[in-house]
């Protein structure tokens, strides 16, 4: 698995043993018995070391079998597409992947929306031959704190349907 660091919701509840019960993405990644997790990669800026670590003991607590380990991603914005682009591109270009004895995910949930694009576009690309996973809050019945898994299916046929659907209902768009 693959993540970068939510630097709000996943250190949310802090310290406090309330912690368990608020929903944490990349923690609750590890909590899905269904779904063990043998190693998290998880992605952090330097200035945002003390909030990695303390998320990855709490991937410790959660899942003693689950190996963190911490990336650090250092970029100046952000927010600025190429740069993220190209920091995921020298990560999947250098990351030893290993298809044949491990399956790989990228969690899409935490980050900014460009570095949630840049690892969209570097398994479609299949630079990272990864399948791309989103973790959602419970909210209905359920367990708060694990929430739920959705893995995204990135088979463009499936929506072939919809397409032909679309061109013999056009939308029409008006513009004033």
């Amino acid at each position: 698995m693959i993540s970068i660091l939510g630097t709000t919701k996943d250190v949310k509840g802090g310290k406090k043993a309330t912690r368990w019960t608020h929903w944490r993405p990349t923690v609750s990644v590890v909590m899905h018995e269904a779904f063990p997790v043998d190693r998290m990669e998880l992605i952090y800026h330097p200035q945002h070391l003390a909030k990695a670590l303390i998320v990855a003991e709490y991937i410790r607590i959660a899942s003693p079998d689950t190996e963190v380990a911490l990336i650090e991603a250092v970029w100046e914005n952000p927010w600025d597409f190429a740069e993220i682009y190209h920091w995921f591109y020298e990560f999947a270009r250098h990351y030893p992947v290993n298809t044949d004895e491990e399956s790989y995910y990228l969690n899409i949930t935490t980050g900014t929306h460009v570095s949630q694009i840049c690892m969209f576009l570097m398994s479609e690309a299949h630079l990272l031959p990864a399948q791309i996973l989103q973790v959602s809050p419970v909210t209905q019945s359920g367990d708060k704190a694990k929430g739920s898994l959705h893995s995204i299916d990135l088979d463009l046929a499936r929506y072939e349907s919809w397409q032909s659907a679309t061109l013999k209902n056009p939308v029409l768009v008006r513009i004033f």
